[in-house]
């Protein structure tokens, strides 16, 4: 597409006049609307971001909340450990002075052992969940929190956000934008966890 230098700019197929093979409109497009539709594109994408970061700072609040669940639970679990060790201390002391039998000792310490293997695995499983790195912040989302509001496309914005814009001959527009992508993986992966939760 080639841009005129008139008052109201448009735009229009180059390649027409080339016979270059390309189907292309002799339909001219005016910059306005190409700007216009430029603009819906980037406030829709920003529109997700800010929605993608409201529900990840709620994600991030439970799970900080799950934490703090986490650690009491594991503060509880680390105790009981410390009494079954005690228990175990105890019962082999008891054996050394011959008040139980080695046939006792031995299944009460087997019982003993396999609770405490028990809490050993969920104190592990506990730990990885309170030191499990909980990163709310993305740059894909903070960039396009920023262009919320714009109402006209700068030179700056153009050259950060857009990638390019295909006109194809029957009016339709293509809009590629920088780090779209990520906003959509996050989309959909946000889409995958609420349908698991």
């Amino acid at each position: 597409m080639q841009r005129d230098n008139k008052k109201n700019a448009s735009y229009c197929c180059g390649t027409k006049r080339m016979n270059t093979g390309f189907d292309c409109s002799e339909d001219r497009i005016p910059e306005a609307d190409i700007l216009d539709a430029v603009i819906d594109t980037i406030q829709v994408y920003a529109q997700y971001a800010v929605s993608i970061d409201r529900l990840l700072q709620k994600r991030q609040a439970q799970r900080q909340l799950d934490r703090k669940q986490a650690q009491r639970r594991l503060q509880t679990l680390q105790s009981r450990k410390a009494q079954l060790d005690e228990r175990l201390q105890d019962l082999y002391e008891r054996l050394v002075e011959g008040e139980i039998s080695r046939e006792s000792f031995a299944a009460q310490k087997k019982a003993l052992t396999a609770q405490a293997e028990e809490i050993s695995r969920t104190v592990l499983e506990l730990e990885r969940k309170i030191s499990g790195s909980d990163d709310g912040s993305n740059a894909a989302i903070e960039q396009f929190k920023s262009y919320a509001g714009i109402t006209a496309l700068t030179k700056e914005i153009s050259t950060e956000l857009l990638q390019s814009v295909t006109i194809y001959p029957d009016g339709r527009m293509d809009i590629r934008l920088n780090l779209a992508d990520e906003i959509e993986a996050l989309l959909e992966t946000l889409r995958r966890e609420s349908c698991t939760a």
